[in-house]
C-alpha cells in the first residue's frame, strides 16, 4: 500500500509540470527518486525511469517552414523532383531547356549530391541546380531565393558557390580549352 502511494506520488510529480522554473527536468527526476526510501526495489526504480521516458521523450529538432525535402518549392511542381519536374518558369529565366539541364545535371550530379544522415536530408542534386541556375539567372538576393526554395539562408549560401565550383570544374575544359600554338597565329 505505501508503494503504491509512493507511485502515484511519483505520477503527480513527473505529470504536473514537466520542467522546473529554471528549466532542468532531470532535477524531477532526482526528486521522485529521493521520495522513496534507499531501500527500494529495482523494480521501482524502472517504474520510475519508465515514468519518466514517458513524460519526456527525445525529440529532434526540426523547422517545419524551412523543411524543403518536406514541403514544395515554389518554382517546383512536385516534393519528389525528377530532372523533368523543373517548371519552365525556371528554364525561361535560365534560358536553358530540358534537354540542357539534363545534360548539365549528369555532368555535375556527382559533385554536388551528398549522403543522407539520420539527422538530415540532403537537398538533392536537381534541387541544388535549380537553386544555382535561379541566382544565376534572375541576380536575386540569397534571402529571396531561400524563401522561394524554402531553403535557409545559410544553406543557400554555402550551396550556389558549391554548385558554381561544380560547374566551372567540370566545363572550363570543354568550353575554355587553353589555346594552342596553331589558335594564337
Amino acid at each position: 500500500m505505501v508503494m503504491s502511494l509512493r507511485v502515484s506520488e511519483l505520477q503527480v510529480l513527473l505529470g504536473y509540470a514537466g520542467r522546473n522554473k529554471h528549466g532542468r527536468k532531470h532535477e524531477l527526476l532526482t526528486k521522485a527518486l529521493q521520495l522513496l526510501r534507499p531501500g527500494c526495489s529495482p523494480a521501482v526504480h524502472l517504474k520510475i525511469k519508465e515514468l519518466y521516458r514517458r513524460r519526456f521523450p527525445a525529440k529532434l529538432m526540426q523547422h517545419t517552414e524551412l523543411s524543403h525535402h518536406q514541403v514544395t518549392a515554389k518554382l517546383m511542381q512536385h516534393t519528389e523532383l525528377s530532372h523533368h519536374q523543373v517548371t519552365a518558369k525556371l528554364m525561361a529565366q535560365a534560358d536553358m531547356s530540358h534537354h540542357q539541364f539534363d545534360d548539365l545535371l549528369t555532368r555535375i550530379g556527382a559533385r554536388i549530391s551528398y549522403q543522407d544522415t539520420n539527422y538530415r536530408r540532403s537537398i538533392p542534386a536537381e534541387e541544388r541546380l535549380s537553386i544555382c541556375l535561379r541566382f544565376l539567372a534572375t541576380g536575386d538576393s540569397y534571402r529571396t531565393i531561400a524563401g522561394s526554395f524554402r531553403a535557409g539562408i545559410s544553406t543557400v549560401s554555402m550551396l550556389i558557390p558549391d554548385v558554381v565550383a561544380a560547374i566551372w570544374d567540370c566545363l572550363v575544359e570543354e568550353f575554355m580549352a587553353v589555346p594552342g600554338a596553331e589558335e594564337w597565329r
